[in-house]
């Protein structure tokens, strides 16, 4: 039986068990949340010289080179030893600048970009709060504006999102670890029409995906559709009518799932459709052959539209979907 040393003590890793699990069933306190090698906030570091391949996929060539790992899909073949990681290897600290409620439930904060962290629009960032509770969020804005953009969804039971939203102001310092994701706009796709659909602030990354190819001059089609169940979700519609009025190949479509979208006091948006987005989108795009396709929202909807975006032309390596919602194990309702 392997055995897996941390803080010089050691615990047995059973068979087909990861390192996460070992330590979860030991009852150590070990940070994590998707467990399946997405976010990237279980990660810990080793002096093991034999780590497996899927158990450094995704992580920057860096962190590979200081023997950084992810112990949710980490199945050690032998022994393993975890050593202490160097805060800064991983985090950056930001200033907060700007927070702003975009809705009752959507809270919109703008960091100052660290000077080492670098990312695209559309991949996501890990925050950690003082009780070292870590969450990924998207990121809307574009590298040039030195700026960090995210749309935090506030939950009531919500660990980060209630810390965020109710504790965290501007001026304040916060830990950010990334970027991640292999969702984002690339410019050899600058001839490509492109066709976003998002659910909730699953906006944000597409948003930054958007802003990204304006700024890169995209000339293919856009067609973003962001869909909601009640109107309250459609928390940028002014920002992004804008938006299409501004660009003349840009469309927006703002979608109603539900029969009584109104909530409490809301007001009737106009010009909105009542459909379904990824159903709506899939309608008026039969055929999505050469399209590039951005996935992101609630993990079934993902799936499902992944795979009728194939189905309908779009070839596997032009839809891309961000994965980080995926990490919700929660089963309590917040």
């Amino acid at each position: 039986m392997r055995k897996i040393s941390y803080k010089n003590n050691n615990y047995d890793c059973l068979e087909d068990e990861t390192v996460l699990d070992t330590l979860l069933r030991h009852k150590i306190n070990a940070s994590f949340s998707c467990k399946i090698g997405v976010c990237q906030s279980c990660l810990l570091k080793t002096s093991t010289a034999n780590i497996p391949p899927k158990a450094q996929t995704g992580l920057t060539k860096t962190l590979i080179q200081q023997n950084y790992f992810l112990p949710c899909v980490c199945f050690p073949e032998d022994d393993f030893t975890i050593v202490e990681s160097k805060e800064h290897e991983i985090f950056h600290d930001a200033i907060v600048l700007e927070k702003h409620w975009l809705s009752q439930k959507v809270c919109q904060f703008i960091f100052e970009k660290p000077e080492k962290l670098q990312f695209h629009p559309g991949q996501f960032i890990n925050i950690r709060n003082t009780d070292l509770v870590t969450r990924s969020y998207s990121i809307a804005s574009i590298p040039t504006s030195n700026r960090i953009e995210l749309h935090i969804k506030h939950f009531q039971n919500g660990k980060m999102s209630n810390w965020l939203c109710h504790k965290l102001n501007p001026g304040d310092s916060i830990e950010l670890q990334g970027a991640s994701g292999e969702s984002y706009y690339d410019v050899k796709s600058s001839q490509q029409n492109i066709l976003l659909i998002g659910t909730g602030t699953g906006l944000a990354p597409l948003l930054g995906i958007v802003r990204d190819a304006i700024e890169k001059k995209h000339l293919g089609e856009i067609h973003v559709y962001h869909g909601s169940r009640y109107c309250d979700g459609l928390y940028l519609i002014k920002e992004m009518i804008q938006l299409k009025n501004k660009h003349s190949n840009i469309y927006y479509y703002p979608c109603i799932s539900s029969s009584n979208p109104l909530l409490n006091n809301e007001k009737k948006i106009p010009d909105c459709i009542n459909e379904r987005a990824d159903e709506f989108a899939l309608e008026n795009h039969s055929s999505l052959k050469n399209w590039k396709v951005y996935l992101c929202g609630h993990p079934a909807m993902v799936k499902k539209i992944k795979t009728k975006s194939y189905l309908a032309g779009a070839s596997l390596n032009d839809i891309h979907i961000d994965p980080f919602e995926l990490k919700d194990l929660r089963v309590k309702p917040r």
